[in-house]
């Protein structure tokens, strides 16, 4: 073999080696969560609500938030129709 061929050979092993060393580091880190306002964000726009709503969502669990947006949502469509209902008495 060629020195060239070998210096090639050797920056590969290295490179390959480094890429290990850093994917096992990688693991060993925590991840971590994603942040509350970001799982609020997310919330509030899978269940429609606007910015008003969701500032009123105080958990912090990405479990937690999706339970406060549901429960927000569902209390923004029984107003929305109490409301309709009381126009439509009004109507009468």
């Amino acid at each position: 073999m060629t020195v060239a061929r070998l210096d090639t050979i050797s920056d590969r092993i290295s490179r390959a080696l480094a890429a290990a060393e850093e994917s096992d580091r990688a693991r060993a880190e925590p991840r971590p969560r994603a942040d509350r306002s970001w799982l609020v964000r997310d919330a509030a726009a899978r269940y429609g609500l606007t910015d008003e709503l969701a500032e009123k969502i105080t958990a912090t669990s990405p479990t937690e938030v999706q339970r406060e947006a549901r429960a927000l949502a569902l209390e923004r469509v029984r107003l929305a129709a109490a409301e309709a209902e009381a126009r439509r008495s009004a109507d009468d």
